[in-house]
């Protein structure tokens, strides 16, 4: 029989409230966040660096100071349902692990992701603290796109966004050195409507950890590059006219907003317009989304071949457009045609 969420968190809080009091202080606190995060890697065989969960720890601490006065079993169990909602899973599984590893049937309930490639903004613990946000970040991450080895050009987004068949989840790091993004349920498409659905949420991930999860609204994700009336970009949340997060045609007028009806209200950014630093789209959806993506660039790509090619042969059967277009490639023949004629 499994163990409710609560209990499990319970469980969890008495090994930090040694005295027993109910409440914690700041630093067994971060002590809490930061020994959770070392337990989701707890199975890896890689070597632990501290100090790239302790970040992460610290942001935990600054978000759970604003949403509560004092550091007690209740409000933890509050702040952890809004802010970090699969943290008894990552608790659960490292019990699992420590006590019944050598049974042959058990199941862990939380997996670690793996990346495909290091990435240039977030550290290991950010990772973890977005993993335990959803099931679908409990995978392999596919890097799609990164500003730093991509360059920071619309054009090039959209290559590589369109196609893969699976989440995505959106991370920017903007110079005034907030690191914010959204995670994205559904495939993106090319279309001025809305679209998606209610398992996108917005996060924000230094100076604190904030999540803004869908809040009823419909308007989730919108994409235009070819629509004149709208503008053209990548958005979340808001309207057609005033997206929550919107990432422009040229990336360099981009902007947030304080609240939307689809999303939970918070700030994102630490300024309603924002310059980027870096920007990475990982993927998430693994190895049958990539392979969409890759059947989708091998039928775009014939498209525009068969677009390009002209039916030559019956382009030049007109005598007018093959003398205006074509005269010096089929003007000697018809010269010495000429010319033979005279002679005779």
């Amino acid at each position: 029989m499994r163990s409710s969420s609560a209990s499990i968190l319970r469980s969890l809080w008495s090994i930090f409230d040694a005295s027993t009091t109910g409440t914690l202080s700041e630093s067994e606190l971060r002590q809490l966040f930061l020994a959770v995060l070392l337990m989701a890697d707890a199975t890896s065989e890689d070597a632990f660096d501290v100090a790239a969960y302790v970040g992460a720890a610290d942001a935990m601490v600054a978000s759970f100071h604003l949403h509560a006065n004092a550091i007690s079993l209740p409000h933890f169990v509050s702040w952890t349902s809004a802010s970090w909602p699969l943290l008894h899973t990552v608790f659960s599984a490292w019990m699992a692990h420590k006590c019944f590893a050598s049974l042959p049937s058990t199941r862990s309930t939380y997996m670690a992701p793996r990346l495909s490639h290091p990435s240039d903004i977030l550290s290991r613990g950010e990772l973890i603290a977005l993993s335990g946000q959803s099931m679908q970040l409990q995978d392999t991450w596919d890097r799609l796109y990164t500003s730093t080895q991509d360059g920071l050009s619309f054009n090039r987004l959209c290559y590589h966004l369109l196609g893969y068949a699976g989440p995505t989840l959106i991370v920017c790091t903007a110079m005034d050195g907030a690191t914010f993004g959204a995670y994205c349920d559904t495939p993106w498409k090319d279309q001025s409507k809305f679209f998606g659905g209610p398992g996108c949420f917005l996060y924000r991930l230094c100076p604190n950890l904030l999540v803004c999860p869908s809040a009823g609204g419909t308007n989730f994700m919108y994409f235009n590059t070819k629509g004149v009336a709208l503008p053209r970009g990548l958005g979340l949340g808001g309207t057609t006219s005033k997206c929550r997060l919107f990432f422009d045609e040229d990336l360099d007028d981009c902007y947030t907003a304080l609240k939307c009806n689809t999303f939970a209200p918070g700030s994102l950014s630490l300024r309603s317009s924002f310059q980027i630093q870096t920007l990475e789209i990982w993927g998430c959806g693994g190895a049958a989304s990539r392979q969409a993506q890759k059947g989708y660039r091998a039928d775009t790509a014939d498209l525009i071949n068969k677009a390009r090619k002209v039916d030559k042969a019956q382009f030049v059967s007109n005598g007018f457009d093959r003398e205006m277009f074509l005269g010096k490639t089929f003007g000697h023949g018809t010269d010495a045609a000429r010319i033979a004629d005279d002679e005779q």
